[in-house]
């Protein structure tokens, strides 16, 4: 029920949005499904994890740190889902702002996610690989076939959590019928991974840091 709210909410959220004082940057983000700043933004999306158990805490280890601001999306069209990319390959278009490293906690924000677009993935262990711009987005790789990829049935409350050399694109099952997705995308990294002036949420204290 928690997510039934959180959706109505972003829902509504998404309809209040006003786009023509955005940037061309901000419009072309607006366009393939991310949320604006006035939405990311709210430090109540970082709750849950005060709510997390310990144990639960551990498998996330070393990577502690949540990169604020959350990415929030919404998949409704065609050219919302996202290709083949690694998320190594944004990184790299942030230079000397690069993570070390990081990983991402995917969580459809929906009652049944197995009704709705998923991730699919490639199965293997990757280098970082070449990435190019592809239609709006700014990091794809250029082939859309792997000889082996897996995509999972979830369901309410699940989450996935993948390395940033793991390929992934939106996948769209055969059987899927509703085609709008609402997900949050946590980041994490490790502690000595941290940018210098960048803020970030660590679930160790429950508390957000600047480093």
């Amino acid at each position: 029920r928690e997510l039934v709210r959180v959706r109505e909410y972003l829902e509504k959220a998404w309809d209040t949005i006003d786009p023509s004082g955005y940037s061309e940057r901000e419009k072309m983000i607006y366009r393939l499904g991310a949320a604006p700043d006035e939405i990311r933004f709210d430090h109540t999306w970082y709750e849950l994890w005060k709510s997390i158990s310990p144990e639960k805490l551990d498998e996330f280890r070393p990577y502690t740190r949540l990169i604020f601001p959350i990415q929030i999306r919404h998949v409704a069209r065609v050219d919302q889902r996202v290709p083949w990319h690694q998320d190594v390959g944004y990184q790299v278009l942030r230079g000397d702002r690069a993570q070390e490293q990081l990983i991402t906690c995917f969580v459809p924000v929906e009652p049944e996610p197995a009704a709705v677009p998923t991730v699919e993935f490639a199965v293997g262990e990757f280098p970082t690989l070449v990435h190019e711009p592809y239609e709006d987005h700014s990091a794809a790789l250029q082939f859309d076939e792997f000889p082996d990829t897996i995509h999972f049935k979830l369901e309410c409350g699940d989450a996935l959590v993948f390395g940033d050399r793991t390929p992934h694109q939106t996948y769209v099952p055969d059987n899927v019928a509703n085609r709008d997705r609402w997900s949050f995308e946590y980041r994490l990294v490790r502690p000595e991974d941290c940018m210098a002036g960048s803020d970030y949420f660590d679930i160790d204290a429950g508390v957000f840091v600047k480093t």
